[in-house]
């Protein structure tokens, strides 16, 4: 059951109203009161906690690094292994997602990898927190 924190109206989730337009209606995690339509934030995993799980599942299946790949290795970003979302939202900003295929060309002074047409350096332990699984080919 779910309360109305606007006029205190309680409601199951079949019950609730939900944004029929919206396409996110089943990840945000709202509820629309049924009586007075006012929108209630649910506990739920939400999209947030359902890509943290899948990332921890794809981490668990194959635990390896950009740290772990030879120089000149490809690999596939299967997520990171960091929950900072700064960390997260610096690498998704100069476009490291999860699903692009990357090619690590330096490791010392600093890792050097390429993803696309564009070439990034990093430290070690941002290195580290790339999680990568192995080609078995060459794009």
């Amino acid at each position: 059951m779910n309360k109305c924190s606007f006029c205190g109206y309680e409601f199951s989730n079949e019950d609730a109203q939900s944004c029929a337009g919206c396409f996110l209606s089943r990840f945000c995690g709202k509820l629309k009161c049924p009586r007075c339509g006012y929108e209630v934030f649910t506990r739920g995993p939400g999209i947030i906690g359902r890509l943290r799980r899948r990332k921890s599942n794809a981490i668990a299946a194959e635990k390896k690094s950009l740290v772990d790949l030879h120089v000149g290795d490809w690999g596939q970003i299967s997520g990171f292994s960091t929950y900072d979302p700064k960390k997260i939202r610096k690498l998704m900003s100069l476009g490291i997602y999860p699903g692009l295929l990357i090619r690590l060309l330096q490791v010392f002074p600093s890792y050097i990898f390429q993803v696309g047409y564009t070439q990034f350096a990093v430290d070690r332990e941002i290195a580290r927190e790339i999680q990568v699984t192995p080609a078995t080919e060459q794009p």
